[in-house]
Formats: structure tokens, sequence, C-alpha cells
């Protein structure tokens, strides 16, 4: 008996052997191309070109490959897609019991462009069922009947997804590889390039509640922004199916992912590195405990596009490390990452700290339905706490709102010093005196330097062959930004601001900060500015009243070159395309008043003095000058018109007790030379500076002539013009004394009276 079962069984599978290869050799599925190309003419309005053979094998497996093969875009000849060769088997057997068991689906060669048009709609639209009502029929929008074809017509409600009569019960997939892919996606609504190319994909089998590794590989390529990279993904996937009697949707869970991307984002070389224990999704619900974030951005790349060039010259470098849980409902489009915690270390080897690190905590909100983003952060940064609050609506053309409160900060503890090249002249002067007639002191006579200021709070002018980078503020044309910024205490290139307040407002390629306010060094600072991205045009209208000027002027050039408080006035505006262009095309005026103040490094009464022994014949003495020589004034008032970098002055007025100046010059801001003419005269003489000894110089005027690197001039002495000043001076108060002691003056006075008098009588008198 069990042989004849036995034979049985045998003459079954030779049977079906034999219809299996009688199926090959007699059924010839090529006869079948014309019709699926008219299908797809018919239903897609495309072209369907399968150049070759299509293969057909039945048994142990039902496979097909398929040839190279094009597919046209909609209503055009131009291929949309192309691939070299496919293959996927099936094993026929359990398909009797609803089980789709599967070889390898095998992708070659794949080449397809997906374009977006102006208007928002996909050239695939019809293809994956989102193109407008009708447009996926006929052109008059009509349905195809292709039952005939296809040899099916609607499909009963028994055999639709999800019926009972039809559902495939389990998925068996022995992998899919798809090699040498390529795709293109042109967004022309937004002007960007996004590609992938050498695109691999492998995975393990597949099968329910069977985990799958995965492993994928591409290079990425974008136009906005300018991005190249390469990137790689492995996890491995768990897909468990709604158990029989039970509600609900089946899961995927991707376990132990890791995804890296490294290359370079607008010419700076870039990684980032997401990876997390577990990531599952659930029907619409998605879900991560763990997410991770890393972060790292250098210099600019030296190399090519695809990836991290070995060697890149890198500036500064930052690493950004954040740990998220993730919460997500697909269908409702919301997402919630709370909470946010990580650090942000960026490292610079010019920084007084090598590196600035900070620490952040905080959750953000994401609506895709509404295309709102809502994220509050609160930042430590060394001893200072920063609180951000941001928020996004609309992220095609997105708008930004902004607040920042900071107790205080700190940037000269993060920010590299600026360049030191210029330095300060020697600290030592002396002034000799010349006979009468001759020329200016041929040596000019350097101001004395003060004492070196702290790194972080000076700041000096890059020489002339330093290399100066083009400013680039792109970032301002798509920027859409209401702001509010709020500082206790900010301190940065030695400047110290107190009660920082600032709003910002930024559309169509310009950024405004109006109103601005701070309490500056005694004073009280109002104003706006604002920054265009066309030519980087910049204007500033600022105002400063009560302002203690030495200090200020310590932490903008390292040196207190005056002393007083005041009002400071300037309106301020340039434009191009580095720093150095910026200055050279410098405009405005600034405006400064001073009272009980100083000039400091110049004692313009000892330099009377020094005309008063010309007088006196004493030409030889010496003087030295030290940074305890000052001028006092009790009032000061000058003014700049500025025109591409060059500030020219004619109206320095400075009033003393004893002393008169005057004076008019200018300042090459880009040149960093100055060439100021101050004129001294005495008025006073009773007390102070110089004291009665200067009673022969009153009304003698002495010109100083300024020069020489701004920070730290030189000065001498016009001792021509001093001299002959002085002697007309001398021969003026002795033709004066004489006329005095002769006693016919009074007579002629007195007769000269007389007949005036007598003059204006007989007027009168008519």
């Amino acid at each position: 008996m069990l042989r004849k079962v036995a034979i049985g069984v045998g003459a079954l599978l030779v049977l079906t052997a034999v219809v299996a290869i009688a199926l090959v050799a007699l059924v010839d599925v090529n006869r079948f191309k014309p019709d699926i190309a008219r299908v797809v003419a018919d239903r897609y309005q495309r072209t369907l070109s399968i150049d070759g053979d299509l293969g057909l094998t039945l048994f142990p497996r039902l496979a097909i490959t398929l040839p190279a093969t094009t597919l046209s875009e909609r209503g055009r000849p131009e291929v949309m897609a192309r691939i070299a060769s496919a293959r996927v088997a099936v094993a026929v057997m359990p398909l009797l019991q609803r089980r789709l068991v599967a070889d390898r689906v095998v992708l070659d060669g794949l080449d397809a462009k997906i374009e977006r048009s102006k208007d928002g709609q996909l050239s695939i639209a019809d293809l994956i069922g989102t193109a407008p009502p009708g447009s996926a029929g006929k052109p008059d929008g009509s349905s195809s009947d292709v039952s005939s074809v296809s040899g099916a017509g609607s499909p009963s409600s028994g055999a639709r997804a999800g019926g009972p009569g039809g559902r495939l019960q389990d998925l068996e997939l022995g992998g899919v590889q798809i090699t040498r892919a390529q795709l293109l996606f042109d967004d022309r609504k937004t002007g960007n390039r996004i590609g992938l190319s050498n695109l691999s994909l492998e995975t393990g089998a597949i099968a329910t509640g069977v985990q799958t590794p995965i492993t994928l590989a591409f290079a990425a390529t974008a136009t906005k922004p300018v991005a190249a990279f390469n990137v790689t993904l492995n996890a491995r996937a768990l897909a468990v199916p709604t158990a029989a009697g039970q509600s609900g949707p089946g899961s995927l869970t991707l376990s132990d992912l890791d995804l890296q991307l490294r290359g370079t984002l607008d010419g700076r070389a870039t990684e980032v590195r997401t990876t997390a224990p577990q990531i599952r999704l659930a029907g619409e619900s998605l879900a991560a405990e763990k997410l991770a974030l890393v972060l790292r951005t250098g210099g600019p790349a030296t190399g090519g596009a695809g990836g991290p060039p070995a060697g890149s010259a890198v500036d500064a470098a930052m690493t950004a490390t954040l740990t998220v849980p993730l919460a997500a409902d697909l269908a409702a489009g919301r997402w919630r990452l709370a909470p946010i915690e990580g650090t942000v270390v960026v490292d610079h080897a010019g920084t007084p700290g090598k590196a600035v690190k900070a620490s952040m905590k905080g959750t953000a909100e994401i609506d895709t339905a509404r295309e709102t983003i809502a994220t509050e952060l609160s930042v430590k940064l060394d001893d200072a706490t920063v609180d951000v609050k941001a928020g996004v609506r609309g992220f095609e053309r997105p708008k930004t709102t902004l607040a920042l409160n900071a107790d205080r900060l700190d940037l000269d503890r993060w920010l590299p010093p600026p360049s030191q090249d210029r330095r300060a002249a020697p600290a030592t002067a002396s002034t000799s005196g010349s006979a009468a007639g001759s020329t200016p002191a041929s040596s000019p006579v350097p101001m004395p330097a003060p004492a070196p200021a702290p790194a972080a709070a000076t700041t000096r002018t890059p020489s002339a062959g330093s290399p100066e980078g083009t400013i680039d503020l792109r970032l301002l044309d798509a920027l859409d930004l209401t702001g509010r910024i709020r500082i206790g205490e900010l301190r940065g290139r030695g400047l110290v601001a107190t009660q920082l307040a600032v709003d910002l407002q930024a559309a169509q390629g310009q950024l405004t900060a109006a109103p601005i306010s701070a309490t500056l060094y005694q004073g009280r600072l109002s104003g706006q500015a604002s920054v265009r991205s066309a030519g980087n045009a910049t204007r500033a209208e600022l105002q400063a009243s009560g302002l203690s000027i030495a200090p200020l002027l310590a932490a903008l050039s390292g040196r207190d070159l005056l002393e007083g408080r005041g009002d400071l006035r300037l309106a301020l505006g340039t434009s191009g395309p580095t720093a150095e262009a910026m200055l050279r095309a410098l405009d405005g005026t600034v405006a400064l008043q001073l009272s009980d103040g100083a000039i400091r490094g110049i004692n313009l009464a000892e330099t009377v003095r020094s005309a008063r022994n010309l007088l006196r014949g004493n030409t030889n003495q010496e003087q030295r000058s030290d940074r305890s020589q000052k001028t006092d004034f009790t009032s000061l008032s000058v003014s700049f018109a500025i025109q591409d970098g060059v500030a020219t002055s004619n109206d320095l007025d400075v009033r003393s007790p004893l002393l008169r100046l005057g004076g008019d010059g200018r300042v090459d801001l880009p040149a960093d030379r100055l060439h100021y003419t101050v004129r001294a005269s005495v008025v006073g003489t009773s007390t102070g500076q110089g004291g009665k000894e200067l009673d022969e110089l009153r009304g003698v005027t002495i010109p100083v002539q300024l020069s020489g690197p701004i920070a730290a001039p030189t000065w001498q002495i016009d001792w021509v013009s001093a001299g002959r000043d002085a002697l007309k001076s001398r021969a003026a108060s002795e033709l004066k004394e004489r006329l005095k002691t002769d006693p016919r003056v009074e007579e002629l006075k007195d007769r000269a009276r007389e007949r005036l008098g007598g003059s204006l009588r007989d007027l009168f008198k008519r």
C-alpha cells in the first residue's frame, strides 16, 4: 500500500513538472507586451517600452524577469524612469494557502526623475493615487475598462484588501536587493534640486514576526542649501501583524538604528549621526524613547563635495549632542519632543578658553497639519542662563517669532580675540624748542602710550595685508522674523552694556533692530539699526546721553584719549562685500559734546609755556610727557562729516579758564591715519595751568599738529607759525604800551571828542 502511494506521489510530481515545462515552452508571455503597454497608455497616458524578452518560470517558483524598460512622462515622450533589469519570484504552493512566499526581489539600474511644478503638483501623482479627480483616466476624464486584458474585473467584496476571501494571511520574502539606483527630485516650486545616486538597498529575509537587517547607502546632493552628503543607514526591522481575532493595527519596530550623513553643507565639512535603540510604529502612532542626535560641523572644506575631505581646513568646529524622546500622531500630524537634553561645544583655537560649552533643556512641538513649530529652551553658558522661546508658522515661507532673555552674556569668553597687528607707539615723548623762523620739528614726537588694556578689551584694526572674507547676508532673503532680546549685562570686545533691549523685525531681505536701548558707561543709549542683504547695505542711528567717554574709548581702541561726560550722536551708513570695503564706503556724521573733562596724553599749557620760553630766548629746554599728562577743559564739542571712510572736521571747540582750542583736519579710517591740527590760545592767566607767568602769551595761537595711527598719533608744534604769531602779539603789546605813556595821545582824543560833539549839535539844530 505504502509503495503504491509513493508511486502515485512520484507520478504526480513528474506530471506537475511536465505541465510546468510545457507551459514555459508553449506559453509566450511576450505576446502580452503590447497589451501591457496599451493598458499603461490608456490608464496613465504614459509610454511603457520593454526592450527585450520577458522571462517566465513556473516551478518551483513563479518568477518574472523584466529586461531593460522605460516609462515616459505623462502625456510627453520624455523618459521619466528606466530600469536595467528586475526579477521577482513567488512560491506557487503557499499561494493556495493565501500565503505569499517570495524569493529575493532584485532591481538593478533604476533611474527616475520626479518633478514638482510651481503650483505644487507632482509628476507621479497619477501613479501614487494623488492626482486630481478624473486625471488618472483617459484625456477626457473617463476610466478605462481593462478587465479584458488583466483577466479580472472589479474585485468582489470578499476579495478586497481585508476581506476574508482574498487577503493574504502571511508574507515571506527572501529579501530586497536594489543596486545602482539614481533618483532626482526637481522642485520647481522652491527652486531646489535633490539628487540621490549610487543608491543600494539590501535586506535580509522579510517575514512576519522575524527581525530583518536593513542596509541602505547613497550619495545625496541639494542646491538649496548647497549640500553634498554620503548617507548610510543600518537597522533591524520587525513587523508584527494583528493577531487573529484581535482589532487594531499591527506594528513595525526598527531596532539599533544608525543613520549617518557625512559631507558638506554650504561649503563647510559637516557630519550628522542619529541613533536610536528602538523606534516603533503602530498604526498612526510613532514613538522613540531615546533618540540621539550628534551634529559636527567644521571649517570650509577643501576637497570634493561627496564627503568630508581629508585635511579640511577648520577654523572652528561645533559638536551638538541631543537626546530626545519622540512621540508622534502621524494621522493628526503632531510631533512632540520632550524633554530635549543636550550639549553644544564649539572648539576654536583662538578663543580664550579654547572651547565654548553650553548645556540645554527644553521641549519642541511640531504640527505638520497646521504647519507650526513651537520650542522652549533653557541654555546654560558658563554662569549665564539664556531662555529662548521660538515659534514658526508656515513651512514654505516660515514666519518666525523669537524671544531671548539672558541675565548676563560675556562674548569675550567665546569669541576669538581681534587682530592685534597694530601696536601703540613708544611710551616716551620729548619736545625741544627751535629758533624763530626755523622749520617745524623734523622728528614727530609720539604721544605717550597708555598702560596695555586687557586682551579681551582691546580692538585692533587688521593690517592691510590680512585676508578679508566676503560677507554673505543672503540668509536674510528668506527670513521673516519678529523678535525681542533682553539681556541684563552684555560684554563683548571690551564693551559693557546693561539693561539691553532690542526689538527685531526681518522681512524682504532686511533686518531692522528698533528700538535699541541700553545703559552704557553711565549714560543711556537709544537708536536703531538695519542691514539689507542687497549689497550688505547697513545703517545705524544712535544717541547716547550722559555718557562717560573715557571707558568707552578704552573699550573701543584700548586708549582713554578723552575724559568727561556728555552726549554722542552718530548716523552712519555703508555697504560692500567685505568688511574692508564697508569701511571704505562709510558715510555719515558723528557729533560729540563733553563737559568737565580732559584731553589725555598732552599738556597744552606746557606746550604754550614752550612758546613763552621761545620769546625769552630759551630754546633748548626739553620736556618729557607721560600718561599722566593731560589738558583739562570745561567744555568740548566737535563734529565729523564722513565720506568714503574719511572723516573731516573743522569745528573743534574746547574751552577752559586758561585756554581756547580750535582745530580742523581729517581721519582716514581705512588707512588708519590721523591728520589734525589743534590751535591753542591763551585767554586767561590768573590761576590754573600756567598761572600769571603766561601773561605775555595772551592772544598767541600755538598750532599743534597730530598725525600717525589713530590709536597712537604723534604730535609736533608748528614753531614757525607759533613764533610769528607770538612776535606779532609782542610787537602789538609794546606799541600799545608806548601809546599809553605818550601824553599827546590823550590830548588828541579830547580834541576828537569835542569836534564830534559839535558836529552832532549842529545836525540836530537843523
